[in-house]
């Protein structure tokens, strides 16, 4: 989603969108990459946003023998990516874009078992997309992408440590510390934000120890 804010023991990178890029996912079998009628290529081979690496970068939705896409709501900025993965064993699902159960031909991924579908959202936004599974409609299968504009994050010195200051984005938001710039590893935190999910500050006085640096990273809470 974002390159991150990075504070050392000596100074400040302060970028003007918290925007990612996609890098390779290495797990095995097929991936499902693309909008309507997305072509199957291998896994290693696909350019998606740190799959099973660092949650912040994108959002997953998961799929499995139930009736229900989990989260039902994936909020996003635009150029993010949403990746759908069905971790089940036996129904046959779609993420097919549309609403009240009619396509409309923006995207259409079939989710076999351990099948996974992956789209990036470059939709002007404010924009709120449904989709549905199309064998499981009927039964109340259905979600949405919310696209928004990004999350502009500044960062600043404050007594004893660092103030993250940020606009735009869905106006619920969730913040990430991590020891690297993949927020991988122990090392990623989770906050709230100053006055809770709404807020558009957050301070933090964790010591960054010589040598080494902490990355920030804003995202929309969904």
């Amino acid at each position: 989603m974002a390159k991150p804010a990075k504070l050392t023991a000596n100074y400040f990178v302060t970028p003007c969108l918290n925007r990612f890029e996609p890098h390779r996912n290495k797990r095995p079998g097929n991936c499902i990459l693309g909008d309507a009628d997305g072509f199957s290529i291998p896994c290693a081979a696909c350019l998606q946003p740190g799959v099973d690496g660092a949650t912040p970068r994108f959002a997953v939705v998961l799929v499995d023998d139930g009736f229900s896409f989990r989260p039902g709501r994936a909020v996003v900025e635009q150029g993010d990516w949403v990746l759908w993965r069905h971790v089940g064993s036996s129904l046959f699902h779609t993420t097919t874009s549309g609403p009240g159960c009619a396509p409309d031909g923006v995207w259409r991924g079939a989710l076999t078992p351990g099948a996974q579908f992956a789209r990036v959202f470059a939709e002007p936004p404010p924009r709120t997309l449904p989709y549905f599974s199309e064998p499981d409609c009927s039964a109340g299968m259905t979600g949405d992408v919310v696209v928004t504009d990004d999350i502009r994050l500044q960062t600043g010195h404050a007594p004893g440590g660092v103030i993250l200051t940020w606009t735009g984005g869905s106006g619920l938001y969730s913040v990430r510390r991590s020891e690297s710039p993949a927020f991988i590893g122990p090392s990623v935190a989770v906050f709230t934000p100053n006055g809770g999910d709404a807020g558009t500050t957050f301070g933090d006085q964790a010591p960054v120890i010589a040598g080494q640096a902490h990355f920030y990273l804003v995202v929309n809470k969904f």
